[in-house]
């Protein structure tokens, strides 16, 4: 069977060259902090170094999201522009190795901040693609094996990085990680054109909604269209915890009586779990479920997780517990990617995909920062603030009430 469906120009899949720069690009961003920080402490000793590094290729996402998705629309030429910020964050990861704690720290900060500013392409930027790529019966299940490569990096990546920093230097693991980035680059020259209109004049788009300056389209679409609106305000809110994950994870495996590095299998299980909850999410039987409740659904279950992990006594019990939190994450983010196509018009879908990656992106970073300022808290403590977090941002959504199905296309809304 032909993967086009006939007079549409689109497949019904995701091609191999999208999912090679979706994977690629991803690694690199999954395991840059970890070989950063591992690097800053070979060279300097300092962690406040690394921490630095971490939050430049994390927190200027909110202000480089929106803008870097503009430009790439203002262009009308998405994939070029996507293979030339995969290559800028090649650039950046080989200069950081290259210089941080070499030259002036400010120096290594400028690369960092390079990083930053075109990661944001390699993650919602990418997603943004698939609605002119795939058929609209074929995205629930492109969506969902879109999600699962950012749960395979979230393994791959970190592992990948300190293998390598462990084995030869981390440096050499940050060269690998450049070179990932740059293999994206090569794969996202294939990936095919997409077919629709994204670069149009601003103004009142199908389903009446006025986008205003395109800038501020990926704000406002996303404020306007209830659906849109109530996953990005529960996801946002529910990864200021989540993002403190990384640090509470070493903390609990001590607490257990294990080493700090076990807190890593604990991530790897989450990832992993997560993998696994994204792929069934492109079974047939998924396409036909309303977005909302999955996603509250989803929030409840990994809110309940994390509790449990909490009161685990051995790190075994702690693992299991991630990894059903994890296999939560999965149908939570193959759910959002997929509102974030169906619910906006081509002339703002790069911008709603970049800002609502960049909003959760920033709030998760806050999340880390504050769960570092409380780590004499313990491992348990923070990790039932988490679920705390989490079981809160769930009650936003209880007020949403969906669309008969003639106003949900009328309106620009998810048809379920």
């Amino acid at each position: 069977m032909s993967p086009l469906r006939p007079g549409c120009g689109k497949r019904r899949s995701l091609p191999v060259s999208y999912l090679g720069a979706a994977f690629f690009g991803r690694l690199a961003e999954e395991g840059a902090p970890v070989v950063v920080v591992l690097l800053a402490l070979d060279r300097t000793g300092d962690v406040w170094l690394g921490g630095l590094l971490v939050a430049a290729t994390t927190l200027p996402h909110i202000v480089t999201g929106p803008l870097a998705g503009h430009l790439r629309d203002r262009t009308g030429r998405p994939v070029a522009v996507t293979a030339l910020a995969a290559m800028l964050v090649a650039a950046a990861y080989t200069t950081l190795a290259a210089t941080t704690g070499l030259v002036p720290w400010p120096l290594a900060i400028l690369s960092a901040l390079a990083a930053g500013a075109a990661g944001p392409l390699l993650l919602g930027g990418l997603s943004s693609l698939i609605g002119g790529l795939v058929t609209p019966a074929g995205r629930p299940a492109a969506h969902a094996v879109d999600s699962a490569t950012y749960n395979v990096a979230g393994i791959a990546g970190p592992g990948l990085g300190a293998t390598v920093s462990a084995v030869v230097s981390p440096a050499a693991g940050l060269y690998c990680l450049a070179a990932a980035a740059a293999a994206g680059a090569i794969c996202a020259t294939s990936i095919p054109p997409g077919h629709d209109k994204a670069r149009q004049t601003p103004g009142t788009p199908p389903g009446g909604i006025e986008v205003g300056p395109r800038l501020l389209a990926g704000f406002i679409w996303i404020w306007r269209v209830p659906v849109l609106r109530t996953t990005t305000v529960v996801t946002t809110l529910a990864h200021a915890g989540l993002g403190g994950l990384a640090v509470i994870a070493p903390l609990l495996a001590v607490h257990l009586g294990s080493s700090e590095s076990t807190g890593g299998y604990f991530l790897s299980a989450f990832a992993a779990g997560a993998g696994v909850g994204s792929l069934l999410m492109a079974h047939r039987r998924a396409k036909g479920l309303p977005p909302v409740p999955v996603v509250l659904v989803s929030l409840a279950l990994l809110s309940a997780a994390l509790g449990l992990g909490a009161l685990a006594p051995t790190p075994a019990l702690a693992l299991c517990c991630f990894a059903i939190a994890g296999f939560a994450d999965g149908p939570l983010l193959a759910m959002t990617l997929l509102v974030r196509t169906e619910a906006s018009p081509p002339t703002a879908r790069t911008q709603v995909f970049m800002v609502g990656a960049s909003l959760k992106l920033t709030f998760a970073a806050g999340g880390a920062i504050a769960c570092g300022f409380a780590a004499g808290a313990g491992g348990p403590t923070l990790l039932l603030a988490v679920a705390a977090v989490v079981a809160a941002s769930i009650l936003p959504g209880l007020r949403h009430r969906d669309l008969p199905r003639n106003s949900r296309q009328r309106h620009g809304t998810v048809s379920t």
